[in-house]
């Protein structure tokens, strides 16, 4: 009786030491992960004010294998933000993150038929509404509070057949700071 209660106390210890040293590796591997946010992932793809095909090993713990990606960091301080792509596709849907991964707003093609934003601060929602220059009046106007920020444009690629279209529809999308002057 004294034997088994010994051999169990044991278990107990080496099982408290065993998940003692787990968290403990947990908690050091955290900074190294959290590092590693979609800021810098997209960051690192390349200049601002871009769209950036997401493909590639540094892309593929998230993925879905029917949907194409591109992503576009930008700044509001520069002035608005015109996103636009061109062509006819299964699905796309836009959204964008602020700095810390939370997503500020969400669109696609169910809610719009188009693929016309101007992203814009409050104070430039107010000089638009005075006087929008001619070339942006078609596109829907969504007022962002945070100034910089990553559109992440996803389409779906139902099969091989759709591979061009997809890929002509994200070629042709843009993400670039307009003049609000006229």
């Amino acid at each position: 009786m004294r034997h088994s209660l010994l051999q169990f106390l044991y278990a107990i210890t080496l099982g408290l030491i065993g998940a003692a040293i787990v968290h403990i590796a947990i908690i050091l591997l955290v900074p190294d992960d959290a590092s590693e946010t979609l800021w810098k992932r997209v960051e690192a793809l390349g200049p601002a004010e871009s769209f950036h095909r997401l493909e590639g090993a540094n892309w593929a713990k998230r993925r879905d294998p029917l949907m194409r990606s591109a992503a576009c960091r930008f700044d509001l301080t520069n002035g608005p933000v015109h996103i636009s792509a061109v062509g006819k596709v299964p699905f796309w849907s836009l959204a964008i993150y602020n700095h810390t991964g939370d997503i500020t707003f969400s669109l696609n093609d169910q809610v719009s038929p188009t693929t016309d934003l101007l992203l814009v601060s409050p104070l430039q929602k107010i000089l638009l509404e005075q006087s929008i220059p001619q070339q942006l009046e078609q596109s829907v106007l969504i007022t962002q509070s945070v100034n910089e920020a990553i559109a992440v444009l996803r389409v779906f690629e139902p099969d091989a057949t759709w591979r061009d279209e997809v890929g002509e529809f994200l070629k042709s999308a843009e993400c670039m700071n307009v003049s609000i002057e006229n």
